[in-house]
């Protein structure tokens, strides 16, 4: 089943209707410290609050950041899937994972998760890390879920022969400003430039 896009005026004005959200705990499982080594514990003003390790995969992470707003940001390293990996150039890849942040949402709205959602924009570039080109895909997706509404951003990035992606969350007031961007491209290099894998 396909659902069109909701015009993010819609979802805006649709925002006041319907209960609050709920949230449940996040379950926090035993970190790897020698996975941490490369991650920085604040970049920017943005400080790392926790490490989380990912049910049924060992060697991947997801690094909560906080700025004390509004704003949540994670990091996720992780496995290459091997659906992505088609054809020679493993930039290329990127765009193929990327894709799929899309791709889930009308599965989102029809399994009640959310209410609407509408694709604010989704490309491909480059940026410039330890004196290399590395493929971006950049995504936001304003959402209304429990008669909120946010924007949903994801960064992605091939460094280190693993998948570095920076999802958040932003109130939809103001989101056109946030500063997550920066905070991807400086994570991206700051990964490449340490030459390792984190």
């Amino acid at each position: 089943m396909q659902c069109r896009p909701i015009p993010i005026a819609l979802i805006l004005a649709s925002a006041a209707c319907g209960p609050k959200p709920q949230t449940a705990p996040t379950p926090t499982l035993p970190a790897n410290p020698t996975s941490t080594s490369r991650i920085p514990t604040q970049l920017g003003h943005y400080r790392l609050a926790r490490r989380d390790g990912i049910a049924g995969a060992p060697n991947d992470s997801a690094y909560h950041y906080s700025d004390g707003s509004p704003t949540r940001v994670t990091v996720f390293v992780y496995q290459i899937p091997v659906d992505v990996q088609v054809g020679t150039d493993s930039q290329s890849w990127t765009p193929r994972e990327g894709e799929k942040f899309e791709e889930v949402q009308p599965l989102l709205v029809q399994n009640g998760m959310i209410g609407a959602y509408e694709v604010a924009f989704a490309n491909t570039g480059e940026i410039t890390a330890a004196n290399r080109r590395i493929t971006e895909h950049a995504t936001a997706i304003a959402v209304r879920s429990h008669g909120q509404v946010a924007v949903d951003f994801q960064y992605l990035y091939l460094v280190a022969g693993r998948f570095l992606k920076i999802r958040a969350t932003v109130p939809s007031d103001g989101w056109e400003k946030t500063d997550v961007p920066v905070f991807a491209r400086e994570m991206a290099r700051h990964l490449a430039s340490a030459g390792s894998t984190p």
